[in-house]
């Protein structure tokens, strides 16, 4: 199991996330760009949905951040679950594939958002735009 904790910030305006992504360079990619953020951190990372499921019932987190392509079951399945077992959680989604074709199917499972890979510089926009639209 690779669980890591990078920090934990305990407050109500911090977005600590929880990033599930399977390739390392990506992961730690995102990790940089995240952390960049003053209000934002990783609270946990998974290389799996199976992993992420594992840790998900003691996971300090408010956002979910999941690659679609996972080994295993996909991150479709796994915000489903999420979704279904820990409601308070909000899932966005990422991925190499055309939102025209998964944007839909990722809302469907209850996705907040779909964030296409190689749109970097949307990434963060989307997240704050995501979440200051469930907060209204």
């Amino acid at each position: 199991m690779n669980y890591t904790v990078t920090r934990s910030l305990f407050t109500d305006h911090m977005v600590k996330i929880f990033l599930v992504e399977d390739h390392a360079v990506m992961r730690n990619s995102l990790m940089a760009l995240l952390e960049r953020e003053p209000d934002f951190t990783i609270s946990a990372t998974a290389e799996s949905a199976e992993e992420a499921l594992e840790l998900l019932d003691d996971l300090d987190a408010n956002l979910v951040l999941v690659d679609i392509s996972l080994p295993g079951e996909s991150g479709l399945s796994l915000v489903k679950a999420v979704r279904e077992r820990r409601p308070d959680l909000d899932c966005i989604v990422l991925s190499g594939y055309d939102i025209a074709t998964h944007g839909p199917l990722a809302k469907k499972v209850g996705a907040l958002a779909y964030i296409p890979k190689y749109k970097v510089r949307e990434i963060i926009p989307t997240i704050r735009q995501a979440l200051n639209h469930v907060a209204a």
